[in-house]
């Protein structure tokens, strides 16, 4: 049997080692002699008894020189005459998932294989790539180097101990792949080494132009690739979203739970705690767009719950209206804090073939008290809970624009029996589902899509940080259930329930029509303190009313495009992009003249300078649009 050598490179900025590591590492343990494994930065005690019980050995090093220069600290851990002694070197790093199949088929079929050094996929040669400081302007093509296995003939050699001894200082990612993956096959070659990779290259370069590894998905499971990038799930988004297929990280999961190949789990624990939840939205499409007429399971075993918060008077029968679409096995909780309205909803609710029960509390903090303090008691009692209240929003002046609201929330949440079945059964189909929140509304009246923070982005930061005392980084563009509704699962709330909350906490009636206040941090704060427990959040909606969104959003959409173009619809369809862009560039021309001009003073001279440096960024954006969408 052959003497082989892993050295496997790691980091983490938790210095955490997760299950996927652990997985990889057991796996390799099965085809290899010895393992390093080279922990680029910290290293948590935790993680260090995990890779203890493996029985193998561990390196800790300063974060330098990425995976080469962990690379380059285990050979030297050895020495070069000890490397030399094994028969093949794996080099390789936690940059993927895996193995999807055993190791041991693919050394297996590279063994009958004539080389010196070999890995499992090249990269083409035609994708533009620049390199910082040097006039390189596209890929060379070159074996990945996340797995890269060396053969005893070029481990005893000179030229494998003078590439590492001179392996030059990596500044950065750019330089990483230019200096350090794309040379290193070239480098080998030139001395007369024979390289070679295990997937079919010349199959998938004339499929894809890239990197068929990130870009190939199910193809490459298929053809029995034992290993998936986790880059693959969030480094290509802009080009997966190009596409309206059925395509990408979504149905590669779904392939792999279908044909249980690996433990998704693993994956969503890497990524929930490595990635923005609006990143892995956009790369899974983690949307779900639900029956409203036809159930799609039974649930009648589950245990859940539905709280309403009930306010004002005139909002109990418009609730009622919704509450008769609730399953009769699904409790329904009903907080009020004005004794008349309660005697209201109990006339109104009494006619429910649920189990109702109502709650009183005192007149301060509104929806947020009734479910963090109110029903803090019977949360675990149930599997999952939707809770909903009636709003009135003050921040909106007109009634119809606070009803629109109102009506997305509680549509998006209980528009009727069976879709209420499905969204439980959704739940049980997807462990790691922690909250379902309503689509962020997007009318022309309301449009918060891309401004979900509002006001709230550094008081939230704040509050976590010194309120909450947890270690959470903020999402950009967080999917916050905006009103303050939503269905959860009890178990991915625990850290917004296991912080003591008191009425104290909350301002006092009447509350200011202002943005900023703990209901709005508490409204975003949500779906973190959702992941940091280890699950994800999703939009929800109804099939019906997806259709009206989708189509408003469309309409948007088209409408904004010819608003940063600045042309009306109509021009649009007739006018030249590149005429728009030429006709851009000589009103800059003209303003500069004027701004130059000593004929042009004071308010006019500002006025054209001002015009023209929004004139320079319409131009900025016309140009990027006719680059993106290839327009003459």
């Amino acid at each position: 049997m052959k003497k082989k050598l892993a050295i496997y490179v790691h980091s983490d900025s938790k210095g955490k080692v997760r299950d996927y590591v652990i997985y990889c590492l057991q796996e390799l343990q099965r085809i290899v002699s010895d393992i390093l494994f080279v922990m680029n930065g910290m290293l948590s005690a935790e993680s260090m008894k995990k890779l203890e019980a493996l029985g193998i050995d561990v390196l800790v090093r300063n974060n330098t020189n990425y995976d080469f220069g962990g690379w380059k600290a285990g050979i030297e851990y050895y020495g070069y005459d000890k490397i030399a002694e094994y028969d093949e070197l794996l080099l390789t790093n936690g940059s993927y998932y895996g193995p999807i199949y055993p190791f041991s088929e693919m050394w297996e079929e590279m063994d009958k294989r004539e080389c010196d050094f070999w890995g499992i996929n090249r990269h083409p040669d035609k994708e533009l790539y620049t390199i910082p400081g040097n006039k390189e302007t596209r890929y060379i093509e070159h074996i990945q180097s996340y797995w890269l296995v060396f053969r005893k003939k070029l481990l005893e050699s000179e030229i494998f101990k003078d590439y590492w001894m001179n392996l030059r200082q990596l500044k950065n990612y750019q330089e990483l792949l230019g200096y350090g993956e794309m040379k290193l096959t070239q480098y080998f070659e030139k001395e007369g080494f024979v390289s070679a990779v295990y997937m079919d290259f010349e199959k998938y370069k004339k499929l894809i132009d890239r990197n068929p590894t990130f870009l190939s998905d199910i193809q490459v499971i298929e053809d029995r690739c034992p290993i998936i990038k986790r880059k693959y799930f969030s480094g290509f988004k802009d080009f997966i979203l190009n596409y309206c297929s059925d395509y990408g990280p979504r149905r590669l999961l779904r392939f792999l739970e279908e044909h249980k190949l690996y433990r998704t789990d693993m994956i969503w624990d890497d990524l929930l705690a490595n990635q923005n939840m609006s990143e892995l939205n956009d790369s899974l499409h983690l949307n779900y767009i639900l029956s409203s007429d036809l159930s799609y399971g039974d649930t009648n075993k589950i245990k859940a719950a539905v709280i309403m918060y009930i306010y004002p008077a005139d909002l109990v029968s418009y609730c009622y209206n919704y509450a008769v679409n609730v399953p009769e096995y699904i409790d329904i909780i009903v907080v009020n804090t004005d004794k008349k309205v309660a005697g209201i909803c109990k006339n109104y609710f009494s006619n429910l073939p649920n189990r109702v029960e109502y709650r009183q509390q005192q007149n301060r903090g509104r929806d947020n008290t009734a479910l963090l303090i109110t029903c803090r008691d019977i949360i675990e009692k149930y599997d999952y809970i939707c809770f909903v209240h009636a709003k009135k929003s003050p921040y909106f002046n007109s009634v119809m624009i606070s009803d629109d609201f109102r009506n997305h929330n509680f549509i998006s949440l209980l528009c009727s029996h069976s879709y209420i079945e499905n969204i439980l059964h959704t739940f049980q189909n997807n462990m790691r589902l922690g909250l379902l929140v309503p689509f962020t509304i997007s009318t022309n009246t309301i449009d918060l899509i891309g401004r979900e923070w509002t006001r709230n982005y550094k008081i939230s930061e704040e509050f976590i940080r010194n309120i909450l005392k947890l270690d959470i980084k903020l999402d950009p563009h967080v999917m916050a259930p905006l009103g303050g509704m939503y269905w959860f699962r009890s178990k991915a709330l625990k850290s917004l329930f296991d912080y003591p909350w008191k009425f104290e906490d909350f301002p006092e009636e009447p509350l200011s029509a202002k943005d900023g206040m703990l209901t709005h941090i508490i409204e975003r704060i949500t779906p973190l303190l959702v992941q940091y427990d280890g699950y994800y959040t999703a939009w929800v909606a109804p099939d019906s009313y997806a259709e009206v969104y989708l189509g408003n959003l469309y309409y948007k959409c088209r409408k904004n495009v010819c608003r940063n173009l600045h042309v009306s619809i109509a021009q649009a369809q007739e006018i030249n992009l590149q005429d728009i862009f030429n006709y851009a560039k000589n009103k800059i021309r003209y303003c500069r003249y004027k701004v130059l001009s000593k004929i042009t003073i004071g308010k006019k001279r500002r006025k054209y300078k001002h015009k023209r440096k929004e004139l320079k960024s319409k131009l900025k954006y016309i140009k990027n649009f006719i680059k993106e969408n290839k327009c003459r």
